[in-house]
Protein backbone atom coordinates (compact mmCIF):
# COMPACT_ATOMS: atom_id res chain seq x y z
CA UNK A 1 0.00 0.00 0.00
CA UNK A 2 3.00 2.54 0.59
CA UNK A 3 4.73 1.14 -2.04
CA UNK A 4 1.34 2.34 -4.41
CA UNK A 5 0.49 5.43 -2.59
CA UNK A 6 4.09 7.22 -3.46
CA UNK A 7 3.69 9.69 -6.25
CA UNK A 8 6.59 7.90 -8.02
CA UNK A 9 4.77 4.03 -7.85
CA UNK A 10 5.43 3.66 -11.75
CA UNK A 11 9.30 4.26 -11.10
CA UNK A 12 9.65 1.20 -7.98
CA UNK A 13 9.53 -2.22 -7.80
CA UNK A 14 9.15 -3.73 -4.31
CA UNK A 15 11.63 -6.45 -2.83
CA UNK A 16 11.34 -6.89 0.37
CA UNK A 17 13.54 -8.81 2.38
CA UNK A 18 12.92 -10.52 5.51
CA UNK A 19 13.22 -13.98 8.13
CA UNK A 20 10.04 -15.47 9.32
CA UNK A 21 9.90 -16.27 12.94
CA UNK A 22 6.69 -18.32 13.88
CA UNK A 23 4.59 -21.41 14.94
CA UNK A 24 4.80 -24.73 12.56
CA UNK A 25 1.00 -24.08 12.30
CA UNK A 26 1.21 -20.68 11.39
CA UNK A 27 3.79 -20.89 8.87
CA UNK A 28 1.74 -23.61 7.39
CA UNK A 29 -1.23 -21.12 7.45
CA UNK A 30 0.40 -18.19 5.90
CA UNK A 31 -0.88 -16.90 2.69
CA UNK A 32 1.63 -17.22 -0.11
CA UNK A 33 1.84 -13.54 -0.71
CA UNK A 34 3.93 -13.77 3.00
CA UNK A 35 7.40 -16.05 1.32
CA UNK A 36 7.76 -13.24 -1.81
CA UNK A 37 11.07 -11.87 0.14
CA UNK A 38 11.22 -14.80 2.78
CA UNK A 39 15.27 -15.57 2.76
CA UNK A 40 14.54 -18.49 5.86
CA UNK A 41 12.38 -18.83 8.82
CA UNK A 42 12.71 -20.27 12.35
CA UNK A 43 10.44 -21.80 14.74
CA UNK A 44 8.97 -20.90 18.01
CA UNK A 45 7.50 -23.82 18.84
CA UNK A 46 8.65 -25.46 21.98
CA UNK A 47 11.87 -27.34 21.50
CA UNK A 48 11.65 -31.21 21.73
CA UNK A 49 9.43 -34.21 20.35
CA UNK A 50 6.83 -32.58 18.21
CA UNK A 51 4.99 -36.21 17.75
CA UNK A 52 3.71 -37.20 14.25
CA UNK A 53 4.12 -34.71 11.46
CA UNK A 54 2.87 -34.93 7.63
CA UNK A 55 5.57 -35.18 5.13
CA UNK A 56 4.61 -31.27 4.52
CA UNK A 57 4.82 -30.45 8.61
CA UNK A 58 8.16 -32.34 8.12
CA UNK A 59 9.73 -30.07 5.35
CA UNK A 60 8.60 -26.51 7.46
CA UNK A 61 10.53 -28.55 10.30
CA UNK A 62 13.72 -30.12 7.97
CA UNK A 63 14.19 -26.28 6.83
CA UNK A 64 14.12 -24.09 9.54
CA UNK A 65 17.04 -22.77 10.92
CA UNK A 66 16.34 -24.43 14.42
CA UNK A 67 15.80 -27.49 12.88
CA UNK A 68 18.27 -29.34 15.44
CA UNK A 69 15.86 -28.49 18.22
CA UNK A 70 13.09 -30.70 17.08
CA UNK A 71 12.41 -34.51 16.64
CA UNK A 72 9.23 -36.18 15.27
CA UNK A 73 7.75 -38.92 13.42
CA UNK A 74 6.61 -39.14 9.94
CA UNK A 75 2.96 -40.06 9.60
CA UNK A 76 2.84 -42.95 7.53
CA UNK A 77 6.09 -44.15 10.13
CA UNK A 78 8.34 -44.20 7.13
CA UNK A 79 10.74 -41.38 9.10
CA UNK A 80 11.47 -40.54 12.43
CA UNK A 81 13.51 -37.83 13.77
CA UNK A 82 16.00 -38.93 16.33
CA UNK A 83 17.58 -37.01 19.21
CA UNK A 84 20.77 -36.79 18.37
CA UNK A 85 19.56 -33.55 16.24
CA UNK A 86 19.51 -36.08 13.04
CA UNK A 87 16.16 -34.75 12.30
CA UNK A 88 15.36 -37.61 9.85
CA UNK A 89 14.37 -36.46 6.17
CA UNK A 90 11.17 -37.12 4.83
CA UNK A 91 13.35 -39.78 2.73
CA UNK A 92 16.43 -40.80 2.70
CA UNK A 93 18.01 -40.27 -0.22
CA UNK A 94 16.08 -36.81 -0.35
CA UNK A 95 17.29 -34.21 -2.35
CA UNK A 96 18.41 -30.77 -1.54
CA UNK A 97 17.42 -28.29 -4.78
CA UNK A 98 20.66 -27.55 -4.92
CA UNK A 99 22.00 -31.18 -5.78
CA UNK A 100 18.86 -31.86 -7.64
CA UNK A 101 19.43 -28.61 -9.78
CA UNK A 102 23.23 -29.65 -10.46
CA UNK A 103 22.15 -33.14 -11.55
CA UNK A 104 19.48 -31.89 -13.65
CA UNK A 105 22.49 -29.86 -15.69
CA UNK A 106 24.72 -33.20 -14.92
CA UNK A 107 23.97 -36.95 -15.52
CA UNK A 108 20.37 -35.85 -14.55
CA UNK A 109 17.78 -36.72 -12.01
CA UNK A 110 16.85 -40.16 -11.44
CA UNK A 111 13.37 -41.13 -12.27
CA UNK A 112 11.99 -41.21 -8.63
CA UNK A 113 13.45 -38.45 -6.15
CA UNK A 114 12.25 -36.84 -2.98
CA UNK A 115 13.29 -33.15 -2.42
CA UNK A 116 14.19 -31.89 1.39
CA UNK A 117 12.84 -28.67 0.91
CA UNK A 118 11.63 -25.85 -1.45
CA UNK A 119 14.26 -23.44 0.04
CA UNK A 120 17.57 -22.88 -2.18
CA UNK A 121 20.43 -20.78 -2.84
CA UNK A 122 21.04 -19.58 -6.50
CA UNK A 123 23.81 -16.80 -5.01
CA UNK A 124 25.12 -14.44 -7.85
CA UNK A 125 23.54 -15.54 -11.20
CA UNK A 126 23.18 -12.51 -14.72
CA UNK A 127 19.46 -12.17 -15.63
CA UNK A 128 19.29 -15.12 -18.23
CA UNK A 129 20.77 -17.08 -16.15
CA UNK A 130 18.30 -16.55 -13.03
CA UNK A 131 15.44 -16.98 -15.79
CA UNK A 132 16.99 -20.27 -16.95
CA UNK A 133 17.76 -21.87 -13.41
CA UNK A 134 13.87 -20.33 -12.24
CA UNK A 135 12.54 -22.26 -14.50
CA UNK A 136 14.38 -25.30 -14.24
CA UNK A 137 13.66 -25.39 -10.69
CA UNK A 138 9.64 -25.30 -11.53
CA UNK A 139 9.75 -28.33 -13.57
CA UNK A 140 12.23 -30.16 -10.66
CA UNK A 141 9.88 -29.43 -8.02
CA UNK A 142 6.58 -29.91 -9.81
CA UNK A 143 8.22 -33.96 -10.65
CA UNK A 144 9.37 -34.51 -7.23
CA UNK A 145 7.58 -37.48 -5.61
CA UNK A 146 6.40 -34.86 -2.56
CA UNK A 147 5.80 -32.24 -4.94
CA UNK A 148 2.48 -31.39 -3.24
CA UNK A 149 4.32 -31.09 0.14
CA UNK A 150 6.96 -28.29 -1.01
CA UNK A 151 6.74 -24.79 -1.69
CA UNK A 152 9.16 -23.25 -3.99
CA UNK A 153 11.36 -20.08 -2.47
CA UNK A 154 14.56 -19.47 -4.65
CA UNK A 155 16.52 -16.64 -3.15
CA UNK A 156 18.95 -15.12 -5.93
CA UNK A 157 21.31 -12.30 -6.63
CA UNK A 158 21.76 -10.57 -9.84
CA UNK A 159 24.55 -9.13 -11.60
CA UNK A 160 23.74 -7.70 -14.74
CA UNK A 161 23.43 -4.76 -16.91
CA UNK A 162 20.65 -1.77 -16.33
CA UNK A 163 18.98 -2.78 -19.70
CA UNK A 164 18.81 -6.36 -18.70
CA UNK A 165 17.58 -5.34 -15.19
CA UNK A 166 15.09 -3.60 -16.08
CA UNK A 167 13.80 -6.43 -18.35
CA UNK A 168 13.99 -9.09 -15.89
CA UNK A 169 11.12 -10.98 -15.29
CA UNK A 170 8.65 -10.38 -12.51
CA UNK A 171 9.91 -14.04 -11.61
CA UNK A 172 13.05 -13.33 -10.93
CA UNK A 173 12.44 -9.53 -9.44
CA UNK A 174 10.04 -11.54 -7.11
CA UNK A 175 13.09 -13.86 -5.77
CA UNK A 176 15.39 -11.40 -6.09
CA UNK A 177 17.49 -10.64 -2.83
CA UNK A 178 19.67 -7.65 -4.02
CA UNK A 179 21.57 -6.65 -7.18
CA UNK A 180 24.63 -5.06 -9.01
CA UNK A 181 25.13 -3.50 -11.98
CA UNK A 182 27.90 -4.76 -14.53
CA UNK A 183 27.79 -1.66 -16.96
CA UNK A 184 31.48 -1.57 -18.04
CA UNK A 185 30.76 2.61 -18.18
CA UNK A 186 30.52 4.16 -15.09
CA UNK A 187 29.05 7.41 -16.47
CA UNK A 188 25.22 5.84 -17.58
CA UNK A 189 24.21 9.26 -19.33
CA UNK A 190 20.69 10.60 -19.49
CA UNK A 191 18.44 7.98 -17.12
CA UNK A 192 14.38 7.64 -17.49
CA UNK A 193 13.15 7.68 -13.66
CA UNK A 194 12.52 4.39 -13.85
CA UNK A 195 16.45 3.64 -14.82
CA UNK A 196 17.32 5.92 -12.04
CA UNK A 197 15.62 4.02 -9.24
CA UNK A 198 17.15 0.91 -10.91
CA UNK A 199 20.47 2.65 -10.52
CA UNK A 200 20.20 3.99 -7.27
CA UNK A 201 18.78 0.53 -5.71
CA UNK A 202 21.69 -0.98 -6.80
CA UNK A 203 24.23 -2.54 -3.93
CA UNK A 204 27.16 -0.63 -6.15
CA UNK A 205 25.22 2.30 -7.15
CA UNK A 206 28.28 4.58 -6.19
CA UNK A 207 29.72 3.45 -9.19
CA UNK A 208 27.56 4.81 -11.66
CA UNK A 209 27.16 8.73 -12.65
CA UNK A 210 24.21 9.46 -14.51
CA UNK A 211 21.81 12.59 -15.45
CA UNK A 212 18.09 12.73 -15.27
CA UNK A 213 15.37 15.04 -17.01
CA UNK A 214 12.06 15.47 -15.36
CA UNK A 215 9.44 17.16 -16.67
CA UNK A 216 6.78 19.45 -14.46
CA UNK A 217 3.94 20.93 -15.60
CA UNK A 218 4.08 24.49 -13.95
CA UNK A 219 0.43 25.20 -15.46
CA UNK A 220 -1.48 22.14 -13.42
CA UNK A 221 -4.19 23.32 -11.10
CA UNK A 222 -2.48 20.23 -8.76
CA UNK A 223 0.41 19.96 -6.13
CA UNK A 224 3.10 17.43 -7.74
CA UNK A 225 5.80 15.61 -5.43
CA UNK A 226 9.20 14.77 -7.36
CA UNK A 227 12.49 13.69 -5.67
CA UNK A 228 16.13 14.21 -7.18
CA UNK A 229 18.27 11.02 -7.79
CA UNK A 230 21.80 10.41 -6.65
CA UNK A 231 22.84 11.83 -10.39
CA UNK A 232 22.65 15.25 -11.60
CA UNK A 233 18.92 16.03 -12.29
CA UNK A 234 17.42 18.75 -14.21
CA UNK A 235 14.08 19.91 -13.30
CA UNK A 236 12.31 21.11 -16.61
CA UNK A 237 9.27 23.65 -15.79
CA UNK A 238 7.11 23.65 -19.04
CA UNK A 239 4.21 26.12 -19.86
CA UNK A 240 4.98 28.47 -17.37
CA UNK A 241 3.62 31.22 -19.38
CA UNK A 242 0.33 30.00 -18.54
CA UNK A 243 0.67 30.52 -14.56
CA UNK A 244 -0.59 34.28 -15.21
CA UNK A 245 -4.22 35.52 -16.26
CA UNK A 246 -3.36 39.32 -17.35
CA UNK A 247 -6.68 39.66 -18.30
CA UNK A 248 -8.36 38.99 -15.17
CA UNK A 249 -8.77 42.19 -13.30
CA UNK A 250 -9.61 40.39 -9.75
CA UNK A 251 -6.89 37.78 -9.59
CA UNK A 252 -3.18 37.50 -11.72
CA UNK A 253 -2.83 34.59 -10.79
CA UNK A 254 -4.19 31.44 -12.69
CA UNK A 255 -5.17 28.52 -9.60
CA UNK A 256 -2.07 26.45 -10.41
CA UNK A 257 -0.52 24.08 -8.22
CA UNK A 258 3.22 24.02 -6.67
CA UNK A 259 5.91 21.61 -7.30
CA UNK A 260 7.57 19.97 -4.23
CA UNK A 261 11.02 19.02 -4.66
CA UNK A 262 12.62 16.78 -2.10
CA UNK A 263 16.40 16.11 -2.08
CA UNK A 264 17.62 19.17 -4.77
CA UNK A 265 21.45 19.45 -4.79
CA UNK A 266 21.84 16.69 -2.14
CA UNK A 267 23.97 14.18 -4.11
CA UNK A 268 23.73 15.45 -7.77
CA UNK A 269 24.64 18.75 -10.09
CA UNK A 270 20.94 19.38 -10.04
CA UNK A 271 19.38 22.46 -12.08
CA UNK A 272 16.19 24.46 -12.77
CA UNK A 273 15.24 24.22 -15.95
CA UNK A 274 13.21 27.18 -18.04
CA UNK A 275 12.42 28.26 -21.52
CA UNK A 276 13.31 31.97 -22.07
CA UNK A 277 10.16 32.19 -24.58
CA UNK A 278 8.13 31.41 -21.76
CA UNK A 279 9.60 33.71 -18.99
CA UNK A 280 9.57 36.72 -21.60
CA UNK A 281 6.11 35.88 -22.73
CA UNK A 282 5.22 36.74 -19.38
CA UNK A 283 7.14 39.96 -18.64
CA UNK A 284 5.70 41.42 -22.21
CA UNK A 285 2.28 40.75 -20.79
CA UNK A 286 2.44 41.93 -17.13
CA UNK A 287 4.67 45.14 -18.58
CA UNK A 288 3.21 45.81 -21.79
CA UNK A 289 7.32 45.14 -22.77
CA UNK A 290 8.62 44.10 -25.74
CA UNK A 291 12.30 43.64 -23.65
CA UNK A 292 13.48 39.89 -23.36
CA UNK A 293 15.35 39.79 -20.60
CA UNK A 294 15.77 36.14 -20.54
CA UNK A 295 18.51 34.87 -22.95
CA UNK A 296 18.25 31.17 -24.75
CA UNK A 297 20.79 29.39 -23.29
CA UNK A 298 21.60 32.12 -21.03
CA UNK A 299 22.40 32.27 -17.11
CA UNK A 300 20.25 34.67 -15.08
CA UNK A 301 22.01 37.88 -14.01
CA UNK A 302 22.30 38.77 -10.22
CA UNK A 303 18.71 41.00 -10.66
CA UNK A 304 16.94 38.02 -11.97
CA UNK A 305 17.18 35.93 -8.89
CA UNK A 306 16.69 37.64 -5.53
CA UNK A 307 17.09 35.01 -2.41
CA UNK A 308 16.25 36.04 1.11
CA UNK A 309 14.39 35.08 4.40
CA UNK A 310 10.62 35.59 3.59
CA UNK A 311 10.93 37.24 0.41
CA UNK A 312 8.07 36.88 -1.54
CA UNK A 313 8.70 39.37 -4.52
CA UNK A 314 11.63 41.23 -6.53
CA UNK A 315 13.59 44.06 -5.66
CA UNK A 316 13.52 45.96 -8.59
CA UNK A 317 11.58 46.58 -11.75
CA UNK A 318 13.22 43.06 -13.46
CA UNK A 319 11.13 40.34 -13.85
CA UNK A 320 13.09 38.15 -11.00
CA UNK A 321 12.72 34.80 -9.58
CA UNK A 322 12.26 34.68 -5.61
CA UNK A 323 13.62 32.71 -3.23
CA UNK A 324 12.25 32.37 0.60
CA UNK A 325 15.32 30.67 2.46
CA UNK A 326 13.06 29.93 5.31
CA UNK A 327 10.50 28.02 2.91
CA UNK A 328 12.12 26.74 0.36
CA UNK A 329 9.68 28.45 -1.67
CA UNK A 330 10.58 29.92 -5.36
CA UNK A 331 8.35 32.08 -6.91
CA UNK A 332 8.15 34.19 -10.22
CA UNK A 333 7.67 37.93 -10.41
CA UNK A 334 6.77 38.91 -13.94
CA UNK A 335 6.74 42.87 -13.27
CA UNK A 336 9.73 42.76 -10.72
CA UNK A 337 8.43 45.08 -7.99
CA UNK A 338 5.51 46.21 -9.85
CA UNK A 339 1.57 45.57 -8.91
CA UNK A 340 1.56 42.12 -10.06
CA UNK A 341 2.15 39.58 -7.33
CA UNK A 342 4.86 36.75 -7.82
CA UNK A 343 3.78 33.35 -8.66
CA UNK A 344 4.69 30.24 -6.61
CA UNK A 345 6.64 27.31 -8.65
CA UNK A 346 7.73 25.30 -6.42
CA UNK A 347 8.99 24.11 -2.75
CA UNK A 348 12.68 23.20 -2.58
CA UNK A 349 12.41 21.19 0.95
CA UNK A 350 15.57 21.25 2.89
CA UNK A 351 17.06 24.01 0.45
CA UNK A 352 18.23 27.14 2.28
CA UNK A 353 20.43 29.17 -0.50
CA UNK A 354 19.91 28.94 -4.34
CA UNK A 355 22.36 30.62 -6.74
CA UNK A 356 22.00 31.46 -10.77
CA UNK A 357 24.23 28.64 -11.77
CA UNK A 358 21.28 26.40 -10.40
CA UNK A 359 19.37 27.54 -13.44
CA UNK A 360 19.15 26.82 -16.58
CA UNK A 361 17.59 29.24 -19.21
CA UNK A 362 16.79 27.04 -22.64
Amino acid sequence: ALVDGAQNSDELTLVPSYDLEDSLENLQNADSEIFYGKNGHTLTDEPGDLGELSREEAVWVEGAKNADDYQFEIEDGEEEGGNDGDNGNVDNDALTLEEALEADNGDGLPDDYTLTSGDVELGALSVDDAEDALDDLDDIVDDAENSDDLTLNPSLTLKDTLDNVLDADDDVIEHMESYQLSNEQTDLGELSGEEASVVAGAANAGDYTFSREIEIEADEEEDVQVSASAGDDTFEFDDVDDIYDFDDDEDDQDEVGSAAIDGFGEEGNDTLKFSADDLNDLVEDATDSDAEPFTEGGQLTGDQLYVAADATSAQTDQAAFVFDTQTGKLSFDADGNGGHEAVEIATLNGVDDLSTEDFNIA
